[in-house]
């Protein structure tokens, strides 16, 4: 089907296809693998690429569930993760690390790394509170 505006049909695609990985039979096979250590899938390399992934994977879930009125909190706890991760990293691999570095060292850091993934998230104060207490509860 040839359309005009894809988006909804990649959310639907990410939404629909990727939210089957939580589905408990999946669940099951994907720690049979995991405890396979002749499968090496190290943190950094989920981590990989961060920006691009949340922008896509988390922000509109996030957007979504706050739309409908809803805590976003699974959403923005990815979010805080990430912020924990790149927290005091000289290094990262991401298409953006220069940024991502850059906002991570910036004073108002939560925010800035919000900015990165959007704009408009970034300027919610009860998003960036919510992001930075989630990301506080990692950090303990």
């Amino acid at each position: 089907m040839f359309v005009e505006d894809l988006e909804p049909f990649e959310r639907r695609k990410l939404w629909l296809l990727n939210g089957a990985h939580s589905l408990p039979a999946y669940r099951e096979a994907l720690l049979e693998r995991f405890e396979n250590p002749r499968i090496r899938h190290s943190l950094a390399q989920i981590a990989g690429d961060g920006s691009t992934k949340l922008q896509m994977r988390a922000v509109p879930v996030l957007k979504a569930e706050r739309s409908a009125g809803r805590s976003s909190e699974a959403a923005a706890r990815m979010i805080a993760a990430w912020t924990v991760y790149v927290d005091g990293r000289d290094e990262l691999s991401d298409s953006r690390a220069e940024q991502v570095l850059e906002a991570s060292r910036s004073e108002d850091r939560i925010r800035a790394l919000v900015g990165l993934l959007d704009a408009q998230l970034a300027e919610q104060p009860e998003v960036i509170e919510q992001i930075t207490d989630l990301a506080q509860a990692l950090s303990d």
